[in-house]
């Protein structure tokens, strides 16, 4: 989780690379990506302390899913502003359904 030493916005995302090169990409790519856009338009900035490993799991289904519980969670706290785009996942009723239930917990 990546988030902005300026103010509330947090991106969250998943990468096989090391968490240095991914955040160096988002920076870098400013105009692509969410992250380094956001610091760029805003004039913010990014420290490293700043972010934080959610998870450590290989590559694939499982890494994805992991990723879209985090944004569902972002999205319903209201400390943070996500800037992920994928802010709509298409959940099955009953996956939301737990998705809720342990949001209340």
């Amino acid at each position: 989780m990546l988030t902005c030493n300026d103010c509330n916005a947090v991106y969250i995302g998943e990468t096989g690379r090391s968490i240095e090169t991914r955040v160096k990409e988002h920076i870098r790519n400013n105009t692509i990506s969410n992250f380094g856009r956001h610091l760029s338009e805003n004039q913010h900035t990014y420290n490293k302390e700043n972010t934080k490993l959610l998870h450590q799991y290989n590559k694939g289904y499982k890494l994805l899913l992991l990723e879209a519980l985090e944004i569902e969670k972002i999205k319903k706290n209201n400390k943070y502003h996500c800037l992920n785009d994928q802010q709509q996942l298409n959940f099955t009723p009953i996956f939301q359904q737990i998705l809720n239930s342990n949001h209340n917990k």
